[in-house]
């Protein structure tokens, strides 16, 4: 198994997300996580994709169902916390150990989230 994890700018995201993953032909992980100023919570973002990448595989929920979901829905900041996601529960899974890796360095959840947040570009009405 092969992964790379990158930091990147958050323009440059494919869409509008903080994290996204891609599972190549061959198997190999690309992550890609927007550069937040903090390289807790870009941690945090990090291993969140890879836990949710590695669910959806296993489940059989392809890539681009995820990313056609999460583009079909460009009003929601976080379209895995919607229960009609195709990949909530994987989502909610990847949340919960982001949680816990965030008590054990020392991160504010709420905060996390706020600065997370302050990078979302809601779509133009």
């Amino acid at each position: 198994m092969e992964v790379s994890i990158k930091t990147i700018p958050h323009q440059t995201q494919r869409y509008e997300t903080t994290g996204d993953w891609i599972i190549l032909d061959n198997g190999r992980i690309e992550i890609y996580v927007s550069d937040v100023g903090s390289w807790k919570s870009e941690y945090l973002v990090a291993l969140h994709e890879l836990v949710e990448a590695a669910l959806c595989r296993d489940r059989g929920i392809d890539q681009q169902v995820v990313e056609d979901f999460d583009r079909s829905h460009p009003e929601l900041e976080d379209p895995g916390l919607d229960e009609r996601a195709p990949y909530h529960t994987e989502h909610m899974v990847a949340v919960e150990v982001e949680k816990r890796l965030a008590e054990e360095l020392q991160v504010n959840w709420e905060e996390h989230c706020l600065l997370l947040e302050s990078f979302y570009q809601p779509p133009e009405s």
